[in-house]
C-alpha cells in the first residue's frame, strides 16, 4: 500500500466516537497515515475511550501533537474541538443522528454501516450530506479486498460476459455470549434487525455492486438458535430481481455452528466469478476452474480494456484503489489488516482511500469518495424490503415506501 500523508503543513484534526469493538481498526488506521491529530475520542463509558486514547499514543506517528481529549458526549467534542473529520463506530441506532451533528457542525464523516436502522433514517441522512457540502463515508470495507477490485475489473471490462445470475452465501456464528456483551445487539429498536443489517450487510453490498441494483425482494427472516433471547433475525432468505431481469438469491444465518468463509458468485455468459475468503476463483463457460495464470492474464486484460477507455470519477477510483494494492501485479497478496476475518480485511484500505479523497487536491464532485449516503444506503434499502416482505407475505418493489423494517410479532 502507498504511504497516504496529510499535503497540509497544519495536522488534519480528526474525532472518534464511540471506542468498542471496532473503534480499533480506525485507530490504527489513522496512526498509520501520518500528519494526523487524533483531537478527541467521544463515548459515555470513560474506561472505553480511555484504552482509546492509550491505544493511540502507542501506535501514533507523530507523539509532539497534543493527546485527544476524552468525551462522553460527542455534541461537546464537536463544540470544543472542531475537527476536521469524525469517526462513528458507534451502535446502529445512533448512526444517524450522530452523522447529522457533525456535518452540520462542518466535519466530514466517516460512518460504520449500516446508514441508519430506517428508510426515514437513510433519507435523513442523505439530506444532510447534500447540504453540508461535506464528504460522508460509509465503511463497506470488503469492496477493498484484492479479490472484489479484481472481480470488479472482470465485470466492467466484460470479460465475465452478461451477467446471468449471483447468488451470495454468508453462514457464521453468533452465540448467546455476543448479545450479552452488547444491550442494543439483538433488539429491533436499536439494531434494526440482526444477521441482514449486522453481519450479511456487506456481502449483499458487494452484490449489488458487483451485479446491479435490486428492483424487487421476495423472502423471510427466521430465528433458529436464539429465539428465547433476540428480538431480531439469526436467518433469512431472499430472491432479488436485479436491474436487467437478473435473478438473484441471498441466504444469510447466524445459526451456524462456525464463521465459514463467505461466499458471492456471480454468473456471467463467459465467466464464473467466485469471491471466497478474499480470494478470486473463475470458471469459464464450461465450468472448468482457471488455473492462477490464466487467472492472472486476464486480469492484466481487463486492467488494460480500462486504461484503454475513458473512465468516469467512480470508475477511476476503483481502478486506483486496486492498483494501490498491487502495484501493477494483478495477483500479489493483500497487505494484511489488523481487523478479524469475518470482518473482511479492508478497513485500512477504505481509511485511506477515504482520506485519499479528502487530500487531493480535485475533491469536489468528481473527486469524492464514492460510497456515500445514496451508495451505501442501497444494501440497507434491500434488506428494509426484505423485512416488509416477511412481514406482508409478498414481492416488494425497491420504489414503495417502506418506512420501518419490521415490527415485533
Amino acid at each position: 500500500m502507498i504511504q497516504l500523508e496529510n499535503p497540509s503543513p497544519l495536522p488534519w484534526r480528526t474525532a472518534v466516537a464511540g471506542c468498542g469493538t471496532i473503534a480499533p481498526m480506525h485507530i490504527r488506521a489513522l496512526a498509520g497515515l501520518g500528519r494526523i491529530e487524533l483531537a478527541g475520542l467521544a463515548d459515555p463509558d470513560p474506561q472505553a475511550a480511555a484504552a482509546m486514547a492509550d491505544l493511540w499514543q502507542k501506535t501514533a506517528a507523530d507523539l509532539t501533537l497534543p493527546p485527544p481529549a476524552c468525551y462522553r458526549d460527542i455534541n461537546a467534542l464537536l463544540q470544543e474541538q472542531q475537527p476536521d473529520s469524525v469517526h462513528i463506530c458507534t451502535p446502529h441506532h445512533t448512526h444517524v443522528p450522530l452523522a447529522v451533528a457533525a456535518l452540520a457542525a462542518g466535519s466530514h464523516v466517516l460512518l460504520e454501516k449500516p446508514a441508519g436502522i430506517s428508510l426515514s433514517d437513510l433519507e435523513q441522512l442523505e439530506q444532510a450530506e447534500a447540504e453540508s457540502g461535506r464528504q460522508l463515508g460509509l465503511c463497506f470495507q470488503n469492496r477493498f479486498n484484492l479479490a472484489s477490485l479484481q472481480a470488479w475489473l472482470l465485470i466492467r471490462a466484460g470479460l465475465a460476459g452478461d451477467l446471468r445470475s449471483a447468488r451470495g452465501w454468508v453462514t457464521w456464528h453468533r452465540d448467546a455470549a455476543y448479545y450479552q456483551q452488547a444491550a442494543w445487539r439483538g433488539r429491533w429498536a436499536t439494531e434494526g434487525g440482526g444477521v441482514m443489517i449486522n453481519q450479511a450487510i456487506h456481502t449483499l453490498d458487494l452484490l449489488i455492486w458487483l451485479a446491479g441494483q435490486p428492483i424487487s425482494v421476495e423472502g423471510s427472516i427466521s430465528t433458529h438458535a436464539l429465539s428465547s433471547r433476540i428480538e431480531v433475525e439469526d436467518t433469512a432468505e431472499c430472491h432479488l430481481m436485479l436491474d436487467g431481469h437478473i435473478p438473484a438469491l441471498f441466504y444469510a444465518t447466524n445459526a451456524f455452528g462456525v464463521d465459514a468463509p463467505v461466499s458471492l458468485d456471480l454468473y456471467g455468459t463467459e465467466l464464473t466469478i467466485r469471491l471466497e475468503a478474499d480470494r478470486l476463483l473463475l470458471s469459464d463457460g464450461q465450468q472448468r476452474v482457471l488455473p492462477d495464470e490464466e487467472t492472472e492474464r486476464l486480469i492484466r486484460e481487463a486492467r488494460l480494456r480500462l486504461t484503454r477507455r475513458e473512465l468516469t470519477a467512480e470508475e477511476m477510483f476503483w481502478l486506483k484503489a486496486h492498483d494501490r494494492q498491487t502495484a501493477g501485479h494483478p495477483m500479489s497478496p493483500a497487505v494484511p489488516d489488523p481487523a478479524k476475518a469475518y470482518w473482511g480485511l479492508g478497513h485500512t484500505r477504505l481509511i485511506d482511500a477515504y482520506y485519499q479523497s479528502l487530500w487531493s487536491s480535485d475533491a469536489d464532485d468528481t473527486g469524492r469518495f464514492p460510497i456515500g449516503a445514496v451508495e451505501g444506503g442501497r444494501s440497507l434499502r434491500t434488506l428494509l424490503a426484505l423485512y416488509t416482505s416477511h412481514r406482508e407475505k409478498r414481492r416488494i418493489t425497491l420504489g414503495e415506501t417502506v418506512r420501518q423494517s419490521i415490527q415485533r410479532g
